[in-house]
């Protein structure tokens, strides 16, 4: 099935219910939902945007060590500012310093989550970090699209919602 164009596969991964807090284990399972998707829609979702921002392959090659030229990072393209959002790099000491992809590359800029220290950290998917900060940011954007009335958990489709979640990565 197309997600927006974008062609999808899954891989298995682990999510139940009941579990509402979102984390991704070294064994590349995710635990917590995003009603009304389930753990075979976000997988898909996963697995699509890794193949569209960076050729990687479910089931196959992973890139996780990419890095474009204008320096957004690893399997899902990761920039800065989603680094900082999720808490993988400290924001700039400077509220009026601009937020560039360039922060990636001082190792004195990343927080330490995950063990992760350094871009090269980051681009080893040292303690599968792409993998966490990809569910972490998916599960971020589907909270701010329904806080903001974008989707609805009761009514929007598994496609809208997908669809919506996509569009939300893809464009920062």
């Amino acid at each position: 099935r197309n997600v927006i164009g974008v062609q999808t596969c899954a891989l298995p991964i682990s999510i139940t219910p009941e579990d509402t807090t979102a984390s991704a284990t070294a064994s590349n399972s995710i635990t917590g939902t995003l009603p009304p998707l389930d753990q075979a829609d976000i997988q898909s979702l996963m697995n699509s945007l890794g193949l569209r921002e960076s050729s990687s392959v479910a089931g196959g090659v992973q890139n996780y060590d990419t890095v474009n030229a204008d320096g957004y990072a690893g399997k899902y393209q990761f920039g800065a500012a989603a680094l900082i959002t999720n808490g993988y790099l400290k924001p700039p000491v400077n509220p009026n310093t601009k937020v560039t992809n360039a922060l990636l590359d001082d190792p004195r800029n990343w927080t330490g989550k995950g063990d992760i220290n350094s871009k090269a950290d980051f681009l080893a998917n040292k303690n599968n970090a792409q993998e966490n900060a990809m569910y972490e940011n998916v599960k971020f954007n589907y909270n701010q699209l329904i806080s903001r009335g974008t989707i609805d958990a009761a009514t929007s489709s598994k496609e809208e919602i997908a669809g919506y979640l996509s569009a939300a990565h893809i464009a920062g």
